[in-house]
């Protein structure tokens, strides 16, 4: 009689299959849940159980075929990780138990389903499954940025109120900013963002006019939903992340030409200027012509119909007196909420945790006590790990995310050449991720398809870089 191991359920290509099933339903389920349209219908729920579900049955198989995962870099700070937020769930768990326990879930699935790899996969199939899962995630991208322009140009806007919270979720242009059908325009602009870099991944390996003329348009219309959404938080990506993608381009490119940075860096400060100047010269010539529009329209009216009045990419709001619109009295309650007491230093609050635990313990901090509402977080995912977890909790991160900077800086000299293009692509969603995380929630506590794909692709970085030497981590 077969072990168990040895059982058709345990077998390379069943194991495949259950994967890719979840990691699709998985990414389907945060499209949804990150959708203002969906949010909060009874389909979520559905597919919350589907993906729990599926989930177990793929944890269960690494943990039968633990002996193929084992050598995956960095398995230890993610268990560190997991262990640390589950003492503080169970310390705080007068918290909101079930959400924290769903998150605790999410963690589960990012660390050991979307981040951890077979080590016996070989750089081809980790570099065709980066190919398949980034046409998923282009296709889905384009789609929600289409609707959403749909949405806007039909005049349709909306505020609406959901759970138990009174969470507002807006649709359509509001604000003097395209949400479309994103939870927000920032998170809806990084997931552009993320999108980008694919699509010039896949430049980099297809020549073919014809493909890099249709990726290019899609770039443009990428481009144009991050000009509307007018996120500073994007452009900030779009500054700083190019040149640092770039760099380490260099370092994994050919060893033996001296110049070999001066190529990659002034390339991407190029594409760097034409994407800012593209932000801003697109946002000013369509405020220019709706305000033409508008007062044409007012000054033809007549009386039997209102003037048309379209909205301009315009936040209405002042920020001279404080550019962080907010963040920095954010941060500074974080930390008020954090030194609050010896049980939130060492483990923290739980992320859900952290309303509650200032309506009863810190009812005058900036987080529930402000002039405009009550945030759910601190708009920063390191602030937000270091209260929701404490410093247990916030090492352990550390402690992955140097293990994680230490392997590659001694493992990039090995990277095979034709893995480069998925290697640097993998790069820049990394960066875009990490630095969207220090102005808006990101890769631990926003549930969203590009939260998804930061672990997927964390994963594959590391695995082709393991694929690359002959040591093991």
């Amino acid at each position: 009689m077969n072990t168990l191991p040895n059982s058709k359920f345990f077998d390379n290509k069943s194991v495949d299959i259950t994967e890719m099933l979840f990691k699709i339903i998985f990414l389907f389920y945060a499209a949804l849940s990150y959708c203002s349209v969906t949010y909060g219908h009874a389909v979520i729920s559905v597919l919350m159980w589907i993906t729990a579900a599926l989930g177990a049955i793929v944890l269960l198989q690494r943990i039968v075929l633990y002996k193929e995962h084992k050598g995956m870099p960095m398995i230890l700070p993610c268990i560190a990780i997991i262990l640390c937020m589950g003492v503080s769930i169970l310390v705080n768990f007068s918290y909101d138990l079930k959400l924290n326990v769903v998150l605790l879930g999410y963690f589960a699935f990012y660390l050991f389903i979307c981040f951890t790899h077979n080590q016996n996969k070989t750089a081809e199939k980790l570099k065709s499954e980066m190919h398949f899962y980034s046409w998923v995630f282009i296709i889905y991208t384009t789609i929600a940025i289409i609707a959403s322009f749909v949405v806007m140009f039909a005049g349709f806007s909306s505020i609406r109120h959901v759970n138990a919270d009174n969470f507002e979720v807006v649709t359509g242009f509001k604000f003097g900013r395209l949400w479309g059908i994103f939870l927000g325009p920032n998170g809806g602009a990084i997931v552009s963002l993320v999108s980008i870099a694919m699509m010039f991944g896949f430049i980099l390996k297809n020549k073919k006019f014809l493909f890099r003329f249709l990726i290019s348009v899609n770039i443009i219309l990428h481009m144009l939903y991050i000009t509307f959404s007018d996120s500073r938080t994007a452009l900030v990506c779009i500054i700083a992340v190019p040149v640092l993608t770039a760099l380490i381009y260099a370092m994994g490119s050919d060893k033996q030409k001296k110049l070999r940075f001066v190529k990659p860096v002034l390339v991407s400060i190029l594409a760097t200027v034409l994407c800012v100047t593209f932000v801003y010269s697109s946002k000013h010539l369509y405020n220019y012509v709706i305000t033409r529009i508008n007062a044409s329209s007012q000054g033809s009216a007549d009386g039997e119909q209102d003037p048309t009045d379209l909205d301009a990419i315009d936040r209405g709001y002042n920020l001279e007196d404080d550019y962080s619109n907010r963040r920095f009295d954010l941060w500074k309650s974080g930390f008020e909420v954090f030194k609050d007491s010896f049980k939130n230093i060492t483990i923290g609050t739980t992320y859900y945790g952290m309303r509650l635990y200032s309506y009863e313990h810190l009812p005058d901090t900036y987080l529930v006590n402000n002039s405009q509402t009550d945030f759910a977080n601190f708009h920063n995912e390191f602030i937000n790990v270091l209260v929701a977890q404490g410093v247990l909790g916030f090492a352990a991160v550390i402690w992955l995310m140097a293990a994680i900077i230490i392997f590659v800086i001694k493992n990039i000299k090995n990277l095979d050449s034709s893995s480069l293009p998925e290697f640097t692509t993998a790069v820049a969603i990394i960066l875009l991720s990490v630095l969207a995380s220090m102005f808006i929630p990101g890769v631990f506590y926003l549930f969203s398809p590009s939260s998804i794909i930061f672990w997927m692709f964390l994963g594959y970085a590391v695995m082709l870089l393991k694929k690359g030497t002959n040591q093991e981590a």
